[in-house]
């Protein structure tokens, strides 16, 4: 058990690291981390900015150095493949090529995230 909860610490704090920026900017986000987290997220955002601006961005020309333009944050890949469970049956989902799918109570498939993104938070379907 300790194992397990260890890695999935260690997961998620590689997340809010990679995307701090992105997170730190997402209403959405913000609401799914813990007040801990949240400042967890800051604190490294603050780190990196910090880091970039005294290693690279001061020999930038100033039209350069902005490090919140939106090409600059980091954002999730909503198109990756995510194995995923049924908990209950659930209404048919329409794949990117145009098929559908229907998930029966236990089935497992690998989908892209964006796919099942509702039936993710609904908790119709659990991330394996």
């Amino acid at each position: 058990m300790r194992y397990l909860l260890r890695a999935y610490i260690r997961t998620r704090t590689y997340k809010i690291e990679t995307f701090a920026q992105y997170l730190l900017k997402t209403p959405a986000a913000k609401g799914k981390m813990s007040d801990v987290e949240y400042g967890y997220a800051q604190r490294c955002q603050a780190l990196i900015e910090k880091h970039l601006t005294t290693s690279v961005v001061q020999n930038l020309p100033e039209r350069l150095g902005r490090l919140d333009e939106d090409d600059m944050i980091v954002k999730p890949d909503l198109d990756q493949a995510v194995f995923t469970r049924a908990r209950k049956n659930c209404p048919p989902i329409r794949l990117p090529d145009g098929e559908t799918l229907e998930m029966m109570q236990g089935d497992i498939h690998m989908l892209r995230y964006r796919s099942i993104r509702r039936l993710l938070r609904d908790g119709d379907v659990r991330l394996q």
